[in-house]
């Protein structure tokens, strides 16, 4: 026999053994006899002692301390301590059997806090993953075959799968072989019970889990399980892990995106594993399948999944509803399908959608479906500063949405047709369809649609039918109608591509237009038949067909037909169309060739070349009355029009800013034409010429010429198609010879010059000189509209460039009975038609201005002008001044001696009436006029009573009841205003009037109503001399003479060399 001790210090135990970690320390004391055995060693050897493990052993992950006897057949466990554990018991063993079997019985009182759930050594399925920390205090016995376990129990952060408990679950545990298995685990909310027989198979269970329950409870075999709110994906998990389900072979269905919430009932056979129930998921999610709800009863016996009376609701309750059942059967190749859907009401994106349809790109990968990237996939570059204000990282935001939304607006009009997610409607129909993973999927269909809308067409119904086989879909066909427009499309699409027939009969050419966005300015009418056969593959669709227009009209005119023909092939669209004005009319003819690659194809054209041929003659020309809106109309005549235009063609930019860059090579003859045009008052005749299109240039040959206003238009010169880079040394020039023009509202009189275009033909730049004679210019208050003012359509594309604008001789403007003027001078005319912009001086040499019954003359002694500048467009700078003579009354009124013919002798009137003469000066902007009028008088007088005294001729009169004078007056300064204007400027006065009267008979005591007039000029401003005549009636011319010596004394003097003499001093002082 002998003794010893034990002494480990550090020792590595991980290199004793794999499994075990830290360093132990201790001291064991060993005895035993000499002479050992093999199969005796362990039985004979007896020890007491104490060991530590500076890391713990199995689960306990701790520094451990223990102290242990052991006699050969039982190893008793004193105490085992370490942080939150403490245990002790015993194990009786068999030292002659080894691993689990030479354990005969064990007994421990078990106390432990917070060890790892996941370190357990249980064999549970990955797919449980379960975790936590456990607590336990209780007792552990029996054999390894049948232990019995009793305490309480104790979950922290527990967690199953996606499922994330409350931080705490409290409980109890009891396992024994008789009873089975009793779990009892509750918080302040979730709960957690399972009850196992001794054969632990499920009796009853129960999971409370935030709002999301499941129970069971046995009946012989069955489980009968009651689901509500649980996560679906949680009992995918669940089915996969229990073997219930072939993950394997169902892998394909299994991998797509699978959500939503699931109650129900649910009856699971226990030795079968067979299921059956009633199933509602809230918000489902099946790969690109998502909705509000889907409900029926299922089936799952032996490999085969049944469902029955499906319901599945895409938004609100009514809105899209589809019926359905199915049946799946696992195969040893694979599943295999068979089911029938029903739309009851259903919508058109609801099909896009699961397709993963989105765009017209999207129909070039036809059914398969879309390979997307990841995340990984993005080369991105981390921008900005953290340190950076929350608001620039949201003002950033806001510019990439901007931006992103005007790239996708830029990239929608560079297509023909609206996004496949504009297309929207309801329909109702049926799919049935069977099939497998191997084999694929064989279906038929059919479907009705009522008032569909995509962009902005529309069609009020949509009938459809065919079937899937083989990968190929076919149509038989599809119908669109809406009215007694009618669209049909038959044939079928598949990997080799598609191949059918396209109809359209009775389509609206205005839905053409909008298709291919013509401009708007041209109106189109009538009704499209046409044909196309479609064939070729999605990669490089071809087609070919005719096309008709029935009723086709052009701008309200009617035409007698258009015919042609097209064909599309390797990304090119060819096209031969025809039309007639009338039956015997010659046709304008079109052929074209145009490069357009399909959105969904992927075959580019060769080239980007497009070519147009253009030919019409005679009769034929008429449709340029059509074309312009009757604004141009040919009138008769002959012409010839042989055009060759081509270029290049992006699709993706707007055809028609590319027009400027084609090429036109042809000619245009125009033989005594007579050719009329709205803006002008009479047609242009014999116009003879000839325009030859020489690649980037229209050139005049000789010259163009015709007749208008009793004088001639003659062009002459070049003019460029587009921007070239070096000016044309012959630019276009029209001389103007002579016309006589009488545009309404704008100019009547001559015109004669030379005006000169440059720019191009569809941007010109008019120059050159224009001289107006002999002429009148009304304006209203329209025209001295600022700068800005909105013009017509395209008015923009004409441009003035230094256009020089004379007004020559005789020019007068007006705007009647207001003003009249006469004026001259040069203008400098830029800008364009719906933002003139003028430059320079217009002098107004002579003219009145009438203010209610008052007449202001232009001060002939003054530079009386109007100044355009650029920057204020058609609102000129005045710098005027106007003069004119009112008559002042005071006291008890008397016949004035300018306005009558007799002059009283009474001393005690002397004064009673004072000729005023008042001075206008206005400088400043036209639309600041009535702001900028400065009033002064002599003698002078407050701006108020100056503006009383405008009005003096008649409330002067009425106000000493004179009612029929004060109406003379009033009536005269409209009616003789014009005759005494002629008669004056004629004779070189400075005052001309001819005015209504009234003439006091002394024998009878009776006044009679007269017509007068005076004639008057200015010596200096201070005396004057004029003559006045009572033209009805016979008393003699009265001479007088008006001296002002200053503010307060006036000499007036005057004779008629007869009868009537006089001089009269006049002292006034205003207090």
């Amino acid at each position: 026999k002998f003794q010893g001790v034990f002494q480990p210090t550090n020792l590595k135990l991980w290199e004793i053994n794999p499994d075990l970690r830290g360093r132990l320390n201790g001291s064991v004391n060993i005895s035993a006899p000499l002479l050992l055995t093999p199969d005796t060693a362990l039985s004979a050897i007896q020890a007491q002692g104490k060991l530590n493990f500076s890391e713990g052993i199995s689960i306990l992950e701790r520094s451990l301390a223990t102290s242990f006897d052991w006699n050969g057949q039982r190893l008793e466990i004193k105490e085992a301590i370490a942080e939150g554990f403490n245990a002790n018991g015993f194990v009786n063993l068999n030292p002659k059997s080894q691993g689990l079997q030479a354990i005969k019985t064990f007994d421990f009182q078990v106390q432990a806090e917070d060890l790892n759930l996941q370190r357990l050594p249980a064999d549970l399925p990955d797919a449980f993953n379960l975790g936590g920390l456990v607590g336990f205090n209780g007792r552990i016995a029996g054999t390894p075959q049948a232990p019995t376990i009793n305490g309480d129990l104790r979950l922290r952060y527990f967690f199953a799968g996606p499922l994330e408990f409350e931080s705490l679950l409290t409980g109890r545990v009891s396992i024994a072989p008789k009873s089975g298995v009793n779990l009892q685990l509750a918080g302040n909310q979730d709960k957690l019970e399972v009850v196992l027989n001794p054969n632990y198979q499920p009796v009853s269970f129960l999971l409370q889990y935030q709002n999301k329950t499941a129970t069971g409870i046995r009946s012989g075999d069955e489980l009968q399980m009651t689901v509500k709110n649980f996560p679906i994906n949680t009992i995918k998990s669940l089915a996969l892990s229990s073997g219930m389900v072939d993950g394997k072979n169902l892998e394909p269905w299994l991998s797509k995106p699978l959500a939503g919430d699931i109650s129900g009932k649910i009856a699971l056979n226990l030795k079968t594993f067979g299921s059956s129930g009633e199933i509602a998921i809230e918000n489902p999610i099946f790969d690109n399948l998502r909705g509000k709800l889907l409900q029926g009863f299922f089936q799952y016996q032996q490999g085969t999944m049944t469902l029955t009376n499906g319901l599945f609701e895409k938004g609100k309750k009514g809105d899209s509803q589809y019926l359905f059942a199915a049946n799946v059967t696992q195969t040893p190749n694979g599943p295999e399908f068979k089911g029938e859907l029903q739309a009851k009401l259903g919508e058109i994106q609801d099909v896009l959608t699961t397709l993963q349809l989105f765009e017209i790109t999207d129909l070039g990968r036809g059914l398969q479906a879309p390979v997307y990237g990841t995340a990984a996939d993005l080369a991105v570059t981390g921008v900005g500063n953290p340190q950076n204000k929350l608001k620039q990282p949201l003002r950033r935001m806001s510019e990439i949405v901007t931006l992103l939304e005007k790239q996708r607006q830029q990239r929608q009009e560079s297509f023909l047709l609206p996004e496949l997610t504009e297309i929207n409607g309801g329909f109702t129909g049926s799919i049935s369809m069977e099939g497998s993973v191997k084999d694929g999927i064989r279906a038929k269909f059919n479907f009705q649609g009522e008032n569909w809308q995509w962009g902005s067409y529309k069609a009020e119904t949509i009938i459809g039918q065919g079937n899937f086989e083989e990968g190929v879909l076919n149509l038989l066909p599809v119908r669109i109608q809406s009215g007694q427009s009618l669209a049909t499309l038959s044939g079928s699409i598949g990997e080799q591509g598609p191949s059918g027939q396209l109809k359209l009969k009775n389509v609206p050419v205005s839905l053409i237009r909008e298709v291919f966005k013509f401009p708007a300015s041209v109106g189109y009418g009538g009704f499209v038949d046409a044909t196309a056969d479609f064939y070729g593959s999605l990669s490089n669709p071809q087609a070919r067909g005719a096309i008709s227009v029935v009723d086709a009209s052009l701008n309200r005119t009617p035409l007698e037909s258009i015919k042609g023909s097209f064909s599309y092939n390797n990304a090119r669209l060819n096209v031969f169309a025809q039309s007639f004005l009338t039956k015997e009319s010659e046709p304008l003819t079109v052929n074209a060739k145009i490069p357009y690659k399909l959105p969904f194809a992927e075959v580019e054209p060769e080239n980007r070349q497009v070519s147009v041929q253009l030919t019409v003659q005679n009769e034929g020309l008429a449709r340029l009355n059509m074309l312009t809106n009757q604004q141009i109309t040919w009138v008769d005549g002959k012409g010839q029009v042989d055009l060759d235009i081509s270029g290049t063609f992006d699709q993706d930019q707007d055809w028609r800013e590319q027009l400027e860059q084609l090429t036109v090579i042809g000619n245009i003859n125009v033989q005594d034409a007579t050719i009329a045009a709205q803006a002008l008052p009479e047609p242009l005749t014999e116009v003879n010429g000839k325009i030859r299109f020489n690649f980037n240039r229209m050139e005049i040959v000789d010259t163009l010429q015709g007749n208008f206003g009793g004088g001639k238009l003659v062009a002459v010169g070049n003019l460029p198609l587009r921007d070239l880079a070096r000016p044309l040394e012959n630019p276009l020039t029209v001389d103007l010879n002579q016309l006589a023009i009488n545009l309404k509202g704008i100019y009547s009189g001559g015109v004669q010059g030379q005006t000169i275009i440059t720019g191009t033909l569809f941007n010109p730049r008019i120059g050159g000189y224009i001289e107006l004679f002999d002429g009148r210019v009304p304006i209203s208050e329209s025209q001295t509209a600022p700068i800005g003012s909105s013009g017509s359509a395209g008015d923009e594309l004409i441009e003035f460039n230094n256009l020089q604008l004379t007004l020559g001789k005789n020019i007068l403007v007006r705007q009647l009975p207001v003003l009249d003027f006469l004026a001259s001078g040069t203008l400098l005319i830029n800008g364009d038609m719906s933002d003139i912009r003028p430059e320079g001086t217009i002098q107004l040499l002579r003219g009145q201005v009438n203010l209610f019954t008052t007449q202001f003359r232009l001060d002939k002694n003054y530079n009386n002008n109007a100044r355009f500048v650029a920057t204020l467009g058609r609102d000129p700078e005045l710098d005027v001044q106007m003069v004119a003579s009112v008559i002042e009354s005071r006291k008890q009124p008397i016949t004035s001696e300018t306005f009558a013919n007799e002059i009283s002798d009474s001393p005690t009137n002397f004064g009673t009436t004072e000729t005023i003469r008042v001075q206008a000066k206005v400088k400043g902007r036209a639309s600041q006029l009535f702001d900028r009028v400065e009033l002064n008088s002599m003698p002078k007088r407050s701006e108020g009573e100056i503006v009383a005294l405008l009005g003096g001729g008649f409330v002067d009169t009425l106000g000493r009841g004179n009612t029929t004078l004060g109406l003379a007056n009033l009536a005269g300064s409209a009616l003789l205003s014009n005759v005494s204007n002629l008669i004056g400027d004629a004779a070189g006065l400075d005052e001309f009037r001819i005015f209504p009267t009234t003439v006091t008979d002394d024998n009878r005591r009776t006044d009679s109503l007269e017509l007068g007039a005076e004639a008057g000029i200015n010596i200096t401003n201070n005396l004057s001399f004029s003559l006045l005549k009572v033209l009805t009636t016979d008393q003699p011319i009265q001479y007088n003479l008006r001296y002002r010596v200053n503010e307060e004394v006036l000499l007036r003097g005057a004779t008629n060399f007869s009868d009537d003499t006089k001089i009269i001093v006049e002292y006034e002082n205003r207090f």
